[in-house]
């Protein structure tokens, strides 16, 4: 099946429409098949896969069909953690600039936290020094 050419998008120049010659962005990696012609059929999924170094496993690619499925479902149940997570925060915090802040807040409580210990480590008592800033 043959498919048009996709327009190149400008922003994001090839070698060839650039002004420069040279390409923006991440510079496009070519996949390797894990699975070369002739190889043995596939009993588990394999550990040292790498979707960003490898073309996609296919069923094909296994001696069992399930292992593949069983694979792919726990890649999208894992994308669907990652959405309800997303709505609940959604949920609770609201605008973005809402929710910036929170991350802001966050962030700085985590350098708080780094400081501190390493305050404390230093003998230090934290605990009397936030007492006194806080008056």
């Amino acid at each position: 099946m043959n498919r048009p050419e996709r327009p190149q998008n400008p922003t994001n120049p090839t070698p060839e429409n650039a002004a420069d010659g040279k390409r923006r962005g991440r510079p496009k990696v070519e996949k390797v098949p894990y699975r070369k012609e002739g190889d043995a059929l596939l009993k588990a999924w394999p550990e040292d896969y790498d979707r960003r170094v490898h073309t996609p496993l296919a069923v094909s690619d296994f001696e069992a069909e399930d292992v593949f499925w069983a694979k792919k479902a726990e890649f999208y149940e894992e994308k669907a953690s990652e959405c309800r997570q997303k709505a609940e925060l959604f949920q609770k915090y609201g605008s973005a600039e809402k929710r910036k802040t929170i991350e802001k807040i966050s962030k700085l409580n985590g350098q708080l936290e780094l400081l501190m210990g390493q305050l404390e480590s230093e003998g230090f008592d934290t605990s009397e020094l936030l007492a006194n800033m806080r008056k």
